[in-house]
């Protein structure tokens, strides 16, 4: 992954060592673990500048357009746990005026009236169950000495989940603390 444009492709530029606008088509094969039969499987892209579309095997799995935030598809159906697949990801440089209307007005780059376009994140593969951890939230509250966590899932409708936790101090280093808190609540029903 990487911005094309300062790798080297397009031509030569002030602004940026090169100025690529088009299309870029990204191709890899992976094989599906063979554990992962009978789990959803979703493919996330951290990000693409300006728009990325995706196909597994030839089959269209998804389309984003969300200039350079994630974009996550399901790709379950487009999967054989334990064979070989092909991914191709096409992304699209170019501004297109009609959605693109905020340019200019979002990061630095487009106020300088610079183009550019790449994969500037990681494109991975998750496997979840039928019930997963869609997004998760977050509020301090170091007076209380206590924190509020919303969690939202993602999935079928279930009853009588349990969740698990710990709570640990995070470490630049990686170094494992003992978990400050621990605990299980019940989840009364996921929406699908």
């Amino acid at each position: 992954p990487g911005c094309w444009d300062a790798q080297g492709f397009g031509k030569p530029t002030d602004r940026m060592r090169h100025h690529g606008i088009g299309i870029g088509w990204h191709r890899r094969s992976f094989a599906l673990p063979a554990d992962w039969g009978g789990k959803r499987v979703w493919l996330r892209v951290g990000g693409a500048h300006r728009s990325v579309r995706g196909w597994v095997d030839g089959q269209p799995v998804g389309e984003h357009w969300g200039y350079p935030t994630a974009c996550k598809w399901e790709v379950t159906k487009a999967l054989t746990a334990g064979a070989e697949h092909v991914l191709i990801l096409a992304v699209d440089s170019r501004r297109h005026w009609e959605r693109d209307t905020l340019t200019g007005s979002f990061d630095m780059i487009d106020y300088m009236d610079v183009d550019w376009g790449g994969l500037f994140d990681d494109v991975t593969l998750e496997a979840t169950g039928e019930v997963w951890i869609d997004d998760a939230f977050v509020l301090p509250e170091p007076a209380r000495h206590r924190a509020v966590v919303r969690v939202e899932l993602g999935g079928t409708r279930v009853t009588g989940l349990s969740l698990r936790y710990d709570v640990r101090q995070w470490s630049p280093t990686g170094d494992t603390h003992p978990p400050l808190a621990q605990g299980e609540a019940t989840v009364q029903g996921v929406e699908p």
